[in-house]
This record gives C-alpha cells, sequence and structure tokens, in this order.
C-alpha cells in the first residue's frame, strides 16, 4: 500500500521523518564517540566520506522538499513550493535519488562501523525505496477529504503550524507559496484528465441515478 501513496503525501511523511532523523542521521551520540578507540586512518576517512556525503546531500534535499526545510525551522525557501506532481519534479527526485545512491554505494561500507554504518544502510534504503516507488504513479490517484495537498495548505495557512507569520516577508513568502500551492492542485486535475481520469457528471441530487462523486 506504501508504494501507492498519492506522492505528495509520500513527500510530506517522508519530509517529517527526515527532520525527525536528521539529527540522527548526521552525528553519533557523544558519549558514544567517547567510549569507542579510535579508529584506524581508512575508517576515519570513510567516516568523514560518508558524513560529508550526508551533509551535501541533505543540502540538496531542502532545496528540492522546501516544505522540509520550513519543518525544521530553515526559512530559506518558505516561498517556494515545487509542482510535486509534474513531471519535471518527478523526474528531478529520480535523479536525485539516484545519483546520491550511485555516490553513496562507492563508499567502502566495511570500514563503517556503528552510527555510520547505521546512517548509510538508512540512506541507501530510503533512495532504493524511492527509485522503487517511482515506478507507480501515485500522483494520479485521487485528491481525497483527509490527506491532500489543500487540506494540507489550509492547515499551513492557518498560523498554527510549520509556516511561519510573524514578520511582512512571512506573509510574502506566504503568498507566493500559495500560489504555487494552487498551480500544483490545477496540475494534478489536468494530467488525471489527459490520462482518462476526469471524475463523471453527478446527476441532480435526490434522483434515481445519483452517484457518489469521484474525488478529481
Amino acid at each position: 500500500m506504501e508504494r501507492l501513496m498519492p506522492r505528495f503525501r509520500f513527500v510530506l511523511l517522508n519530509a517529517l521523518v527526515l527532520a525527525l532523523a536528521a539529527p540522527v542521521l548526521l552525528m553519533a551520540p557523544p558519549h558514544a564517540e567517547a567510549a569507542s578507540p579510535s579508529p584506524a586512518p581508512a575508517a576515519a576517512a570513510e567516516s568523514a566520506k560518508l558524513q560529508q556525503l550526508l551533509e551535501d546531500a541533505f543540502e540538496e534535499n531542502l532545496e528540492l522538499n522546501p516544505i522540509q526545510a520550513t519543518a525544521i525551522g530553515d526559512a530559506r525557501y518558505n516561498d517556494l513550493l515545487p509542482n510535486f506532481l509534474s513531471k519535471e519534479d518527478i523526474a528531478r527526485q529520480e535523479r536525485y535519488a539516484r545519483r546520491w545512491l550511485e555516490q553513496m554505494k562507492k563508499l567502502d561500507r566495511s570500514l563503517l562501523s556503528g552510527q555510520d554504518r547505521l546512517s548509510y544502510d538508512i540512506f541507501v534504503r530510503n533512495q532504493e525505496l524511492a527509485l522503487e516507488g517511482a515506478r507507480f504513479p501515485g500522483e494520479l490517484i485521487p485528491i481525497d477529504q483527509m490527506s491532500s495537498l489543500h487540506s494540507f495548505f489550509a492547515q499551513m495557512g492557518s498560523g498554527q503550524s510549520i509556516q511561519p507569520f510573524k514578520t511582512e516577508k512571512d506573509y510574502r513568502d506566504w503568498l507566493s507559496r500559495a500560489a504555487a500551492g494552487a498551480a500544483s492542485v490545477s496540475s494534478r486535475a489536468s494530467r488525471r484528465t489527459a490520462n482518462g481520469n476526469a471524475a463523471p457528471m453527478q446527476s441532480e441530487p435526490g434522483s434515481s441515478t445519483s452517484a457518489a462523486p469521484t474525488p478529481v
């Protein structure tokens, strides 16, 4: 079922998971470092490469998924919202996963241990799952009333969610992001129509042929 989740829902869940996991992935607990003996030069060098790869991949992902940046308090991309449902952005997400997976697999996993090996395995697994999930057109799944872009935006614009509303710039950022959100919803409806998934006309209420509307 996870593979068939709408792409936007997957992106949001991924953003929240990564925001929570970032401190774990990017550094080992201080007490673990103090208790461990000094690693061999080769292992230390491989660990340093891993940390740099994780930092670079994480930084690029913030630009790729600006909602995740907002969720962790990074305001640089608060005015942005890529059209997660567009062919261009889907391809961009796939390129990201493929490129960083290739870079990570260039490391020698046998030289990694403890937190480093765990970080390596989680990162590799996440990118492999992303590429596997890209085979399924989740962006064509109908919008529902529980967890979709329109309901998420209502929460963000409430002033009680992750989007800040403290300065004039905050409000201007939100206006830009909201405009991008409207374009994204419109794009989704257009793609579904182009793929033969348009919602049928609903009969007049109370008629014997009346049917439940299909979400668009």
